[in-house]
C-alpha cells in the first residue's frame, strides 16, 4: 500500500510540474485483516485451494469486499 501511495505522490508531482492546476488524488484505505476460511475437502487430486481475499468494488466511494476461497482444478 505504500508502494501504491508512493506512486501516486510521483503522479502528482509530475503533474503539478506540467503545469496541470488541480491534482485531486484518492487513496483507498488499506484491506482488512483476512477472514480465517474453512478449508472443505479436496474435490479432487487435481485440484489446489485458492486464498480466499479482499477485492475493491464501487469505484471512488466504494468497499472492500471479501472473495471466498475455492477450489481450482
Amino acid at each position: 500500500m505504500k508502494r501504491y501511495a508512493l506512486v501516486l505522490s510521483i503522479f502528482a508531482v509530475i503533474l503539478l510540474a506540467s503545469g496541470c492546476r488541480t491534482v485531486v488524488v484518492y487513496d483507498r484505505p488499506a484491506p482488512p485483516p483476512e477472514q480465517v476460511e474453512v478449508i472443505s475437502v479436496r474435490p479432487c487430486p487435481a485440484a489446489v485451494w485458492v486464498t480466499g481475499h479482499w477485492t475493491w468494488k464501487g469505484g471512488r466511494y466504494g468497499r472492500y469486499v471479501w472473495v471466498p476461497g475455492h477450489w481450482r482444478r
